[in-house]
């Protein structure tokens, strides 16, 4: 809990907090001293501020002094509860506002490291309330109840301190800008965070000062949520040049071109990724093969498919070999598209692999393989077009010329009108050629006696 706010866990001495406390006049409520003021001054910015009236010291009595102390000693040695016990000693006794404000403080401090952030808000609290702060110890205090608050989530209390400190701040830190972007971003309020986060970064270049890497992080969240996709690109790129490289700004930033739609540069984003060696996911290898394959570049494509696959990072599922198998017959590379392919329609659910198969088949030539994977592809069921199976399988038969396996396939091609005007055709001509084969051979019967032996 403790890393997500900035308070300092160090508690000060007695005698180093009364250095900067002083005595405030009567009347004025010291919760900043802005109302019924007549005067202010104006910083080197034209900032306005209010002017606040002078507080004198205050004292702190030895005895009172001694026990924050032994506090400070208990806090060293991580006593808490002997630390506990003497401030509970020190609220019994009777003490000014101004001491008790000083054991608030430390309380405060106390309920931190046991993290009851709860309770040392109500310390902290309690100290800005009370007459005879030096306002710097005032401001101090009050901006680690603001970071506080941030902590337990209560981030509209925590911008309204914040606001409060600032208007006494003639040269307020980045840091606090910052810190208001963080809580605008915790409240949805995107509009208002990227203000903050703006002026920070403004200001920062403004003091020569570089941009924090975290910086641009939260700026690239802010413009996600507002759906502003070309600043996230912009803030993605100033990323990869400005620090180290990381894997998920690459990948995040061809991601971006994708909505963008800048093919292209998705492209480039996740090659550049890939070669650095950012890959972690089978979804980076199979990815990168898709964009080769929508951009032409079969072969690379190929090339990453069998990377992936020889890493183990790519699962031999059916989808993953049909992406691969695709990669090899754009590359035209048929021969080695036939195993990947066959394995992926054994996996699958439907016939639909089978087919694809046999055209690969009757690509190169393999009639016989293109039957048996159009036969298994019927089985499986569940096809687009079976009639155009069956217009396959019939040419495949006629391939070999097996013409009454053929025409059986063209009739059955037949039965959908959407293929019937070209299997009818089919199965005419076969008749036709059946019908010629029959009379040749009747006709070599004669010749054939008279030349046997």
């Amino acid at each position: 809990m403790k890393n997500r706010i900035g308070v300092s866990a160090r508690i000060f001495s007695a005698a180093a907090v009364i250095a900067g406390v002083g005595l405030l006049i009567p009347g004025d409520p010291g919760l900043g001293g802005r109302s019924g003021l007549a005067h202010a001054f104006t910083c080197k910015s034209g900032k306005q501020i209010p002017d606040r009236k002078k507080r004198r010291a205050q004292t702190i009595t030895i005895q009172t002094n001694k026990k924050l102390e032994r506090v400070q000693v208990a806090f060293e040695e991580k006593d808490y509860a002997t630390a506990t016990k003497i401030i509970g000693d020190l609220k019994r006794r009777k003490i000014n506002q101004y001491e008790l404000a000083m054991v608030a403080y430390f309380e405060g401090a106390l309920f931190y490291e046991l993290e009851n952030l709860a309770g040392a808000i109500r310390a902290y609290e309690q100290v800005i309330s009370t007459p005879g702060l030096s306002w710097n110890f005032h401001d101090s205090v009050k901006y680690t109840i603001a970071q506080l608050n941030f902590a337990v989530e209560n981030y509209r209390r925590s911008v309204q301190i914040l606001d409060e400190w600032l208007v006494y701040k003639c040269d307020p830190p980045t840091s606090a800008f910052m810190f208001k972007g963080q809580a605008y971003y915790a409240l949805e309020e995107y509009r208002n965070s990227l203000t903050q986060i703006l002026i920070a970064m403004d200001m920062n270049t403004a003091a020569g000062k570089p941009i924090k890497e975290n910086t641009y992080l939260l700026l690239r969240s802010i413009y996600f949520e507002l759906k502003d996709l070309p600043n996230v690109r912009n803030v993605l790129e100033t990323l990869i040049i400005s620090f180290p490289p990381k894997a998920e700004y690459w990948l995040q930033l061809s991601a971006i071109y994708s909505e963008l739609e800048e093919e292209r540069n998705q492209l480039a984003a996740m090659e550049v990724a890939y070669r650095q060696g950012f890959f972690e996911k089978e979804t980076h290898y199979v990815n990168l093969a898709q964009l080769y394959l929508y951009n032409e570049v079969p072969i690379k494509a190929v090339k990453v498919m069998e990377d992936g696959f020889d890493k183990k990072m790519i699962e031999e599922s059916e989808k993953n070999l049909d992406t691969y198998s695709q990669s090899l017959m754009v590359a035209r590379e048929f021969k080695r598209a036939v195993d990947p392919l066959e394995r992926a329609a054994k996996l699958a659910d439907d016939g639909k692999l089978y087919i694809r198969l046999a055209h690969v088949n009757i690509q190169l030539d393999q009639h016989e393989s293109a039957v048996k994977a159009i036969q298994a592809g019927l089985k499986k069921g569940d096809l687009d077009r079976v009639d155009m199976a069956q217009m396959l399988l019939g040419m495949s038969y006629f391939n070999l010329d097996k013409l009454a396996d053929a025409t059986k396939a063209f009739r059955a091609a037949a039965k959908d009108k959407r293929s019937r005007k070209s299997a009818t055709q089919w199965v005419n001509f076969l008749r036709k050629e059946s019908d010629r084969r029959r009379k040749l051979a009747n006709a070599m019967k004669p010749i054939k006696r008279t030349v046997s032996p």
